[in-house]
């Protein structure tokens, strides 16, 4: 039995495409994307969509690390204004000179309204002129009021 030249060639050419496949590996496999340019782009468009993803991903994550940031500092600043204006244990108390004695008065200026003369004291609302506990509203400024009591004056500061 004879093999035709033919025949021969079909016999040992899958060797022959085998053996020039593994030498050349590499090239074949970087080029690989412009025998099938479809397959890139979808690969491309997959890895974009990833990306996008990703990118999206970090700046919330950037955000959140910021709101715990913010949320700690305003746990310090809110025990601050706790210690320091809300729940001041010691009353804000002036003396008094009437007829050469101390009498000890309890002033607390909790809001002022300089434009519209109104301030908050003990809890309740004063405008300008108006009695509190035997005390006339003379003045509205910033940050402290004037107190007249008979011929006394006193002024009553809103961080005290």
């Amino acid at each position: 039995m004879h093999l035709s030249t033919r025949q021969i060639l079909l016999l040992i050419l899958p060797f022959i495409l085998s053996t020039i496949i593994y030498i050349y590996a590499d090239d074949i496999t970087t080029n690989i994307k412009y025998l099938f340019p479809a397959y890139s782009q979808y690969t491309n468009r997959d890895l974009n969509s990833k990306e996008k993803i990703y990118l999206k991903m970090e700046k919330k994550e950037k955000e959140y690390n910021e709101i715990l940031n913010k949320i700690k500092l305003r746990k310090k600043n809110s025990s601050w204004i706790i210690k320091q204006v809300l729940y001041n244990k010691k009353k804000q108390q002036k003396i008094v000179k009437k007829e050469n004695k101390k009498i000890k008065k309890s002033w607390k200026l909790q809001m002022v309204y300089p434009n519209k003369n109104i301030a908050i004291i003990n809890g309740k609302i004063v405008k300008l002129n108006d009695i509190i506990n035997n005390a006339k509203l003379i003045k509205i400024e910033n940050s402290k009021v004037l107190l007249k009591q008979k011929e006394n004056l006193q002024w009553v500061y809103l961080f005290q």
